[in-house]
């Protein structure tokens, strides 16, 4: 059975995943600190609204899946668009998975 302080509860995911945006961007191209970060660190996550650093995005919760869930980045201020993040749960640790922009409506 998972203890329940090592599994981040729904509501504290926008948290979880913002503190992860912030290590991959600090993290840079080192591989070996990605790989604390990232589920595949060889597949680059693209640039955009996730690079913004934590004052200046909104973070939100979407669905959880258990083991998966999936944010929503904006930037605080609109400059760029939505991006969605999704989170995989290996090993009792949360790690980024995928970055998807999110399609702009006419």
């Amino acid at each position: 059975m998972d203890d329940p302080a090592s599994v981040a509860a729904p509501a504290d995911l926008a948290t979880v995943a913002s503190a992860l945006l912030d290590e991959r961007t600090a993290c840079g191209d080192d591989l070996d600190c990605l790989e604390t970060v990232l589920a595949d660190p060889s597949t680059p996550l693209g640039g955009g609204a996730i690079d913004l650093p934590s004052s200046a995005r909104v973070v939100t919760l979407l669905d959880d899946f258990g083991d998966v869930a999936v944010l929503r980045v904006d930037a605080g201020d609109g400059s760029l668009p939505a991006q969605l993040t999704v989170l995989v749960r290996q090993d009792e640790e949360w790690l980024l998975r995928d970055v998807h922009d999110v399609a702009q409506q006419p």
